[in-house]
């Protein structure tokens, strides 16, 4: 059209934004010193502004994103969870800060081979394998602190686990 703004692609790749005048300021065509303005300053229009959330309507998109906000706020739960936990049970601020460390040490130790082991055992069977995993050390938690048989080693191997867990699916 003749607003000066393209559409997007047919195939979907992006394009360069079109300078489109800025209406006038009111001052009257006159810059800063005074001078009359050659021209008006240009503004920038976004010519995908309006389809940034248009992703979400594409189902698997959608599905993933969906999955991916589901497991990340489960896994900020679960590591929340353990540290507040942690601190009910040994009343013990260093414990909180080990438990902290070794979530954050499964991550360390396991992030720079991480992507080696999903491109040998395959995404799907890896992103399976580490939910399952984080589900069943919840579990293990849940019941050890119920039967009140959660103890300080049982919490920092919960927390290295969960972490190796988590480094695993990273690449995912």
């Amino acid at each position: 059209g003749s607003s000066g703004v393209q559409e997007p692609a047919a195939d979907c790749t992006p394009t360069i934004a079109t300078p489109v005048p800025a209406p006038s300021a009111g001052t009257g065509g006159r810059n800063d010193n005074g001078r009359q303005q050659s021209e008006p300053p240009i503004a920038f229009v976004d010519p995908w502004a309006k389809s940034s959330w248009t992703l979400l309507r594409q189902r698997r998109f959608g599905l993933f994103f969906l999955g991916s906000l589901t497991s990340n706020l489960g896994t900020w739960l679960q590591s929340t969870a353990q540290i507040l936990i942690a601190y009910r049970v040994t009343h013990s601020v260093l414990i909180v800060g080990v438990i902290t460390s070794a979530q954050f040490a499964g991550m360390i130790l396991v992030s720079p081979w991480s992507a080696v082991v999903a491109g040998r055992v395959g995404t799907r069977t890896l992103l399976i394998g580490t939910q399952g995993s984080s589900a069943l050390i919840a579990i293990y938690m849940a019941w050890s602190y119920h039967t009140k048989m959660l103890g300080m080693h049982t919490l920092i191997f919960c927390a290295l686990s969960l972490g190796l867990a988590y480094a695993l699916a990273l690449p995912v």
